[in-house]
């Protein structure tokens, strides 16, 4: 009797979807319903699911689940040959179904690249003088189409890739010869036609040369050649003058070739900085070409009176104590934040020469006067005992002195209308115009005054 009904069980589990009782399965939100076939032994590994008929975790998502109770041979999951019919079934069922919904996506993706005209940019195709033929894909109803790259002239989609795989066939690219010899002269003579409308005013209206000599991180001495008109400026020439002794003689023989290669009818003027080396090579420039005005740079010029300026004693002396006022709240990171706090803002500010930084660094102690010796009287700086140090001494006995600030107002009043002129001459927009209005008012301002 108890024979048969252990066959009797056996019979039935072999095909039903009858199983033994299961542990208590942890909740799961979702419509699929593999879930039921099998439960979350540990809720905090939401990965690793455990099958209710043999008990084999699958450490992955539901659908490894599937495969095992589907009997997928090398699906990478072992199967378990004893599962019910219909569950085995089921689990079938599902797995063609997400089939079905990947090959449906794979369809639209294909119709989306079927719009894709590969001969053809918005009906017509784009050619070079030398036969390369730019390839560009035209862009669907509703989006903005992408320009070609360099690169991408090189790569011609494929077809059958392009609809299968989605990736590009490439061809053949050019050679070292074609990139140095046909395709670097082609690109030359496109960028000597765009200097036409520069050739076009100089001849019309004439044209400034203008001279800059820098060092760069090399320590190599070179000096630009600039060509400025009513159409725009344009860098000529970069000489590299390391191994030359850059005197007045060399400067002039310099622009003087550059005139040569402009036209000494178009240019007016030539402009350089105020060097002792380049009023020698002014005086050179005059003798041989009288009709070319040599002016030295007005930026520059305002700059060394500012530098004329910061050399008088009191201003000189002034700026050495408010140096150290700044030096102090910047070298210790919990003054500086204390600082910013009270003044709401930083107190050292650059400008675009040293001594339009030391004007603007003036300034800006005699706007924060208050907060600065309410900073140097707060409680919370006394308490950090920097103000015990020789540093900070000095610091808070300059910012408490009252001839301090005295000598500080009378600085910003030397620097104020010299350094305003400064911002304007040196400038985005062109000034000239400007400067001789605003040397008078710099003159009726308290320049002149102190």
């Amino acid at each position: 009797m108890k024979e048969d009904e252990a066959g009797k069980g056996h019979c039935i589990s072999s095909s039903s979807s009858v199983a033994q009782p299961p542990p208590a399965a942890a909740p799961v939100d979702s419509d699929d319903s593999a879930w039921s076939h099998c439960t979350l032994p540990d809720t905090n590994k939401k990965h690793s699911l455990m099958c209710n008929y043999c008990g084999k975790v699958c450490t992955s998502r539901i659908t490894r689940i599937k495969l095992h109770l589907a009997c997928i041979k090398k699906s990478g999951v072992a199967p378990y040959p004893k599962v019910p019919s219909d569950v085995k079934d089921q689990m079938l069922a599902l797995l063609l179904k997400k089939d079905e919904a990947n090959q449906k996506k794979a369809n639209e993706l294909e119709k989306i690249r079927g719009e894709v005209d590969l001969d053809h940019s918005e009906g017509e195709s784009l050619s070079e003088d030398d036969g390369n033929e730019v390839i560009v894909l035209k862009s669907r109803k509703g989006t903005s189409s992408s320009t070609c790259g360099p690169i991408e002239k090189f790569c011609k989609p494929s077809i059958e890739v392009a609809v299968k795989k989605n990736s590009l066939s490439q061809k053949d690219g050019p050679t070292a010869y074609e990139m140095g010899g046909p395709f670097l002269q082609k690109r030359k003579r496109k960028l000597m036609e765009s200097f036409k409308n520069h050739h076009d005013a100089w001849s019309s209206t004439g044209c400034t040369v203008m001279t800059d000599a820098w060092t760069d991180k090399r320590s190599r001495g070179v000096m630009n050649l600039v060509v400025h008109s009513a159409t725009r400026a344009l860098f000529l020439d970069s000489v590299d003058c390391s191994s030359i002794k850059k005197d007045g003689k060399y400067i002039f023989e310099l622009v003087d070739k550059c005139i040569d290669d402009i036209g000494a009818d178009k240019v007016v003027q030539v402009v350089t900085d105020n060097a002792s080396v380049n009023v020698a090579a002014a005086s050179l420039m005059k003798a041989k070409r009288p009709s070319i005005f040599w002016n030295g740079c007005a930026a520059h010029c305002i700059d060394l009176m500012l530098e004329d300026i910061g050399k008088l004693k009191p201003v000189d002396k002034t700026i050495a104590q408010a140096r150290q006022v700044t030096v102090f709240l910047y070298a210790h990171t919990r003054v500086l934040a204390l600082m910013r706090d009270v003044l709401g803002n930083d107190l050292v500010r650059s400008g675009m020469t040293r001594f339009s930084t030391a004007y603007l660094n003036l300034k800006s102690l005699q706007d924060n006067k208050k907060e600065l010796q309410k900073l140097f009287r707060s409680e919370e700086l006394d308490e950090m005992g920097y103000l015990k140090k020789a540093k900070g001494k000095k610091a808070m006995k300059t910012v408490q002195s009252d001839p301090f600030w005295k000598r500080v107002d009378t600085a910003v009043n030397f620097f104020e209308p010299m350094a305003n002129l400064l911002r304007r001459m040196d400038s985005d927009v062109p000034a000239m115009g400007f400067f001789h209005g605003c040397m008078l008012d710099a003159k009726k301002g308290n320049f002149c005054e102190v």
